[in-house]
């Protein structure tokens, strides 16, 4: 079920729901007395499930709806009500004291004032970084640079690599519980695939360059990109590179795209999350927040580096009817294009 469509679930349920109330409201006997016992009930289940789905960071689209249907009934089933009529005559005697409305624009404006603090704190405060999980995470080893293996681009620029030296690191109970935070913080459970067998030494940009074996800096990207003579592209196709940037232009993220709809523009990208698994995920939906994305298309065949060795698995697919990029002999230094 796609994630938009479970609002409109919610709102169908809750529009039988309030129907059902109505009904019986406008019969006699005993009937009101269910309606409103069925009111209770949905208003408390309704505002228990909310406060618990928000309280475990699940999406919002899970239990918003049920607080507009909760807002519905107050305002179409309680304050019409005789009670309701009362206690709106109540509120109003007390809202004519000086002293009432003083205390109300204090308490109003403090709560405010709370929220909006919450709010940004929560924006500004540090992620649980995708790649900063590196550094975070005390069991998880400093990255070592490759001295055994030479990368470099079609132009003959060296690439450094980079790899955890326990490779048998892998995602352990710790790291686990850090990704499925992540993805509760940023509302993505339920957007996004976790490959099982996903996590690999390496981080996006290897995944994507270095055949998933080693980590690439996202500062050697722009030259990978410039080098491997890659083009942005108006519209994505199966097979390119989805590259993110922040809001300075800086390349923080990189994929594959694996898949595209010509009906709904569903576009699909497999990447690995820094040092946590490997995801397909809708390329807007992932844990770069703002960060742009766009597509980058080569004709060369494959991403791969040269002097990435081959093992006899291939991470990112390439087109059967060519073969894979074979290493050459050490790069020769070319003169400036």
């Amino acid at each position: 079920m796609d994630l938009w469509s479970i609002p409109l679930l919610i709102f169908g349920l809750g529009a039988a729901f309030l129907t059902l109330v109505a009904l019986l409201l406008g019969r006699r006997g005993v009937a009101p007395v269910v309606a409103h016992g069925l009111g209770a009930g949905g208003v408390g289940a309704s505002l228990t499930w909310a406060g618990v789905a928000w309280w475990s960071g699940i999406a919002p689209a899970f239990w918003a709806p049920c607080l507009v249907l909760v807002g519905l009934y107050a305002l179409l089933f309680l304050a019409p009500s005789h009670s309701g009529v009362a206690c709106l005559r109540r509120l109003k005697a007390y809202a004519d004291a000086p002293a009432v409305r003083t205390i109300a624009i204090l308490v109003c404006c403090s709560a405010a004032c709370a929220i909006n603090l919450a709010l940004i704190l929560a924006n500004e405060a540090p992620s649980l970084g995708i790649e900063d999980i590196v550094e975070h995470a005390a069991d998880i080893p400093q990255l070592e640079a490759v001295a055994d293996v030479a990368a470099y681009t079609d132009r003959g620029t060296p690439i450094s690599l980079r790899t955890n030296a326990d490779p048998a690191a892998g995602l352990n109970e710790a790291h686990l519980k850090q990704q499925n935070e992540i993805l509760a913080r940023d509302g993505l459970r339920d957007q996004v695939i976790h490959v099982p067998s996903g996590w690999q030494n390496c981080n996006c940009h290897g995944f994507v360059f270095a055949d998933g074996r080693y980590w690439i800096t996202s500062a050697d990207l722009d030259l990978i990109l410039k080098e491997n003579q890659y083009r942005q592209a108006n519209s994505a196709q199966p097979g390119d590179v989805a590259v993110y940037r922040d809001a300075d232009g800086k390349v923080t993220h990189s994929g594959v795209v694996r898949y595209v709809s010509a009906d709904s523009g569903t576009i699909l990208v497999e990447s690995k999350w820094g040092a946590m698994g490997r995801f397909i995920h809708p390329h807007n939906a992932h844990c770069y927040h703002a960060d742009d994305c766009s597509f980058y298309r080569s004709p060369r065949h494959g991403h791969t580096l040269h002097g990435i060795p081959f093992d006899g698995r291939v991470t990112v697919p390439e087109p059967e009817s060519t073969p894979r990029y074979a290493a050459p002999s050490p790069p020769v230094a070319l003169a400036p294009l």
